[in-house]
């Protein structure tokens, strides 16, 4: 009688310790947040980083001061190297490609869709994107998707500067 009692215990403790594993290993599996350029679209991308200051010597990319703030320019594999070193405000990453991919990559809540210069601009939140948002009609928004021409602009918070 004690024996079946302590058996259904270890039984009932061995459930709960499996159901906590996958409840353990799901948390650890889910996607971490990151920045636009980290994200992995596309192999080969021009990455635009925006910053208020610059520092001494940057190790790659070039540099336009464009009357608000630096936009310093480098392709996605130095894009790494010259992130550590700048404190930005606006990211961007330019590839070829379409919108559609990006939208299903990213699974966005689209604020808005509009038509500008002749392509689309989506307006959204990401969870999987990290860094600061901006509020945009009272929602909370962290990346701007356009497209235009086979090249698709991914901005963080927003799109800052030229489509």
């Amino acid at each position: 009688m004690l024996g079946k009692r302590f058996i259904q215990k270890g039984r009932r403790a061995l459930r709960k310790a499996v159901i906590l594993l996958f409840a353990a290993a799901y948390i650890c599996s889910y996607p971490v947040p990151r920045e636009v350029y980290q994200l992995g679209l596309a192999s080969e991308a021009e990455v635009k980083f925006y910053a208020a200051n610059l520092p001494q010597q940057l190790p790659c990319g070039s540099v336009v001061y464009n009357g608000i703030n630096y936009e310093v320019t480098s392709s996605l594999k130095e894009a790494g190297k010259l992130r550590e070193r700048l404190e930005v405000t606006y990211q961007t990453v330019v590839f070829e490609g379409g919108a559609d991919y990006v939208i299903r990559f990213l699974r966005p809540v689209i604020v808005e869709k509009q038509q500008v210069t002749g392509g689309t601009l989506y307006t959204g939140y990401c969870g999987m994107i990290a860094g600061r948002q901006i509020t945009y009609k009272g929602r909370p928004v962290n990346v701007q998707i356009f497209e235009k021409g086979g090249k698709v602009h991914i901005g963080s918070p927003t799109i800052f500067g030229s489509f």
